[in-house]
């Protein structure tokens, strides 16, 4: 399977308040960046990295070098420290971190990601009825709070079939 579950587990209630805090300020976004580039326009690139008019990716992974001022040493902080610690243990190297929510009944265009090697996923809030495709094969995340490690290489989507809104703290590797 392309969805590994690793041995990093979070404090459920401290991530859903933390993540709460700064979604409140970005009420109207999907995607929040956590990391961001040095243009200091913290939401910039906090979709999409690939221009389609262009046909490339318009800003590097390695080019997400700063927390965005809301996270000040909170829980998620922790967090993007224990992220960077597996990446360094992984041999890879952290670029984007998000926080990405998917809308009740929706999905994500089935793709492949050419600037990252693997995807790690912490589940906020989950369910039951929220499923990743990777290669055709489907599988889920669970564990809220337990990071996860998703083959972002391989073609893949994420389903969201419930009536509730599915919430990942999620962090680009390469």
């Amino acid at each position: 399977m392309t969805i590994t579950r690793t041995d990093y587990q979070f404090n459920t209630d401290q991530l859903i308040d933390n993540v709460k805090l700064i979604t409140n300020n970005y009420s109207n976004r999907d995607q929040i960046n956590l990391k961001y580039c040095d243009d200091n326009d913290h939401q910039r690139y906090a979709d999409s990295l690939w221009d389609y008019k262009l046909n490339k990716y318009v800003v590097d992974q390695s080019q997400f070098n700063r927390l965005i001022p809301q996270l000040n040493n909170n829980y998620l902080t922790n967090i993007i420290d224990q992220i960077n610690n597996f990446a360094i243990e992984s041999q890879l190297s952290v670029g984007r971190i998000r926080i990405n929510t998917l809308k009740q009944k929706s999905c994500l265009t089935y793709h492949s990601d050419n600037d990252s090697r693997c995807r790690l996923h912490i589940p906020v809030i989950t369910n039951d009825k929220v499923f990743f495709i990777v290669s055709r094969v489907a599988g889920q995340m669970l564990e809220a709070g337990r990071m996860y490690m998703l083959d972002v290489t391989k073609p893949h989507t994420a389903i969201n079939a419930s009536r509730f809104p599915r919430i990942h703290l999620v962090a680009d590797c390469y």
